[in-house]
């Protein structure tokens, strides 16, 4: 007899079990959400644009279980003023329930991770791209007055850039170009290039070479171009003299 009861007693139990994971797999499976981040672009890393994500769930999840936390490698969260958020307001949107999040970008252009977790249902990591952006402002200058004629002295010459905020612009692309013709991008003329810095500062070596046998004030300009294609530039003067004998 104990031997029949034990049997019932794990048949309740197993099929209880088995009650329970399947009215957890139906839960799962309702509370599946959809992810969209917006725009899948990305926007400007200049401490102002924001990116959009949105969860969303089919309208038959109970909105009383439906939650989702959100970590971001980079930039702020509007809703929270933090790099984390907790969403706990869905709302509901036709024939779906969504929770919002709104991640403010930061100066750090590149890819970043943003962690997104559904409690108890599942958990995604994706990816959000902060890109670089033409600076707000930039300024030219130069680390001396004169460079010699010839190939033994050279100038530097530098372009400091400022995003939104007065923040520094980083990982900008910056071209320099000297009497309208010499380029960073293409001449020898040229070396040790960087893009912009964690300091938003570029800079370039130049050595003038014979320089056509002139002597004189030389225009240069500095370009900042942001893989959004917008560009800003500024213009200095250096002057170029004749080479000193030894």
């Amino acid at each position: 007899m104990k031997n029949v009861i034990t049997i019932i007693i794990l048949s309740v139990v197993c099929f209880s079990c088995y009650d329970f994971a399947s009215r957890l797999e139906d839960l799962n499976r309702e509370l599946s959400p959809q992810i969209d981040i917006d725009p899948r672009r990305g926007v400007p890393a200049n401490g102002m644009d924001t990116v959009t994500i949105t969860v969303s769930f089919p309208i038959e999840a109970d909105r009383d279980l439906v939650r989702a936390n959100f970590k971001a490698a980079s930039g702020i969260f509007i809703e929270s003023g933090t790099a984390e958020f907790e969403g706990t307001r869905p709302v509901r949107e036709g024939d779906i329930v969504t929770i919002t999040a709104r991640l403010r970008s930061s100066t750090q252009a590149g890819i970043h991770n943003l962690d997104i977790e559904v409690p108890n249902v599942s958990r995604r990591i994706t990816s959000i791209e902060f890109l670089t952006s033409a600076p707000a402002t930039i300024s030219a200058s130069k680390n001396k007055f004169a460079v010699e004629q010839g190939f033994r002295d050279e100038i530097q010459l530098t372009a400091a850039m400022r995003a939104s905020q007065g923040l520094p612009n980083q990982g900008t692309a910056v071209t320099f170009i000297v009497a309208d013709t010499i380029s960073s991008a293409n001449s020898s003329l040229f070396r040790s290039l960087s893009g912009s810095n964690t300091s938003g500062v570029a800079s370039v070596l130049f050595t003038p070479g014979d320089f056509g046998g002139y002597t004189g004030p030389v225009d240069y300009r500095v370009i900042a171009t942001g893989e959004d294609g917008n560009e800003l530039s500024a213009t200095g003067t250096f002057e170029v003299i004749e080479e000193k004998e030894d």
